[in-house]
């Protein structure tokens, strides 16, 4: 997609990785990427969460119900009670390491990644190129765009019967 809209070929081994996962870590948690882990916890024990943990979003316990009695003290949580816990959690996309490897963004991203990819190329010799900027302001502009789409998904709207 990138190429196509640039006009010119962009390759994966020259740039076009580092700019992905350039582009990754900046729509980073906006992407919405969730990681879960189970705890087998002990009371009042502090426990590290996994490396790319960047918030909690929920803690389960094994009958499935929220669990509240806990607390995150930057990238460690602790539990009031013994028991085994699942934690959601929000994690930053994955990067890329090889060329066949599946971007990690939810579709909507993928414009806004195409617009990223495009401005670091038209960028590479001089970062404050006209092209390059009008390339970043349409990269801003599509994950802002994106990330208004998913949180219109996870609306839910509640509908009456007719009478």
């Amino acid at each position: 997609m990138a190429s196509r809209l640039a006009d010119e070929p962009i390759y994966f081994d020259d740039g076009g990785k580092d700019w992905i996962n350039e582009a990754l870590d900046d729509i980073g948690p906006d992407a919405q990427r969730l990681g879960e882990v189970v705890v087998q916890a002990s009371e009042g024990v502090w426990y590290d969460l996994p490396k790319d943990c960047l918030q909690v979003r929920e803690v389960r316990d094994p009958t499935g119900e929220r669990y509240q009695d806990y607390q995150v003290q930057g990238n460690r949580i602790r539990f009031e009670r013994n028991d085994t816990f699942t934690v959601q959690y929000v994690r930053l996309p994955r990067h890329v390491r090889v060329e066949t490897d599946e971007i990690d963004l939810h579709d909507v991203f993928m414009p806004a990644l195409a617009a990223f990819i495009i401005a670091r190329f038209k960028g590479r010799s001089n970062p404050q190129s006209p092209q390059a900027q009008q390339w970043t302001a349409e990269y801003v502009a599509k994950v802002q765009r994106a990330i208004w789409s998913l949180s219109r998904r996870r609306r839910v709207v509640r509908v009456l019967p007719w009478r």
